[in-house]
């Protein structure tokens, strides 16, 4: 993986100079307030100091260009540096929890792995990321639906909730509680006050909270 990417560019053109350099911001300078032309900007990667350098060429484009370059790099190198968690579901039959996530959901295969019964799989709900593998107890890992109980609660946010359950309901899932509306006395820098949620376990044995936050 690749470190943030340092950005540095230097051009004089006809308006005078003008220079960004950032190890984690951008800007731009300009001896002239109402700068014409600078030299076109070529992005070239050095795998061995992980940085990005941004080369000239003869060709003059508008700040418009360059900016839009910039917000590009940018861009990918915030894909790289974001974090996140998703989760594993350990399910009983890989290829039936496909299905249904997909009916249940409106869940993406991504990737699919394994055969002869052992899958291993990749799935998004409207970019949210999450993966399921059949049950391996030689591995530590058992289904709900195996054991009996779930650890782990999983909680899908969407913009309405109450269609999102019926339409679980509809593809097998148990209700474990409808849709209402709660009300939180939640402190932190990120309070929640209100919120639509509704329950359900599907047929591994997992726990959906479907829910929205209101205020």
């Amino acid at each position: 993986m690749w470190r943030p990417a340092k950005i540095a560019l230097t051009s004089v053109g006809p308006s005078g100079l003008v220079n960004a350099r950032s190890s984690d911001r951008c800007c731009i300078r300009s001896t002239n307030a109402t700068p014409r032309k600078i030299q076109k900007v070529a992005i070239s990667r050095d795998r061995s100091d992980h940085h990005s350098t941004l080369r000239f060429s003869n060709q003059d484009f508008s700040l418009i260009d360059l900016f839009v370059s910039l917000l590009h790099i940018l861009f990918l190198q915030w894909r790289r540096l974001v974090t996140q968690i998703s989760p594993m579901l350990a399910v009983s039959d890989g290829n039936a929890a496909i299905k249904f996530y997909q009916a249940a959901f409106g869940a993406e295969l991504l990737w699919h792995l394994g055969g002869g019964g052992h899958v291993v799989a990749g799935l998004s709900i409207d970019d949210a990321k999450f993966f399921l593998a059949h049950e391996a107890p030689d591995y530590g890992t058992r289904g709900p639906s195996s054991v009996g109980f779930t650890t782990v609660r999983i909680e899908l946010f969407v913009d309405d909730p109450l269609s999102v359950h019926h339409r679980a309901l509809a593809a097998g899932a148990i209700e474990r509680g409808p849709v209402v509306e709660h009300e939180h006395q939640t402190i932190g820098p990120n309070p929640i006050k209100r919120m639509l949620q509704g329950a359900v376990i599907d047929p591994f044995g997992h726990m959906w909270l479907i829910g929205k936050f209101l205020e």
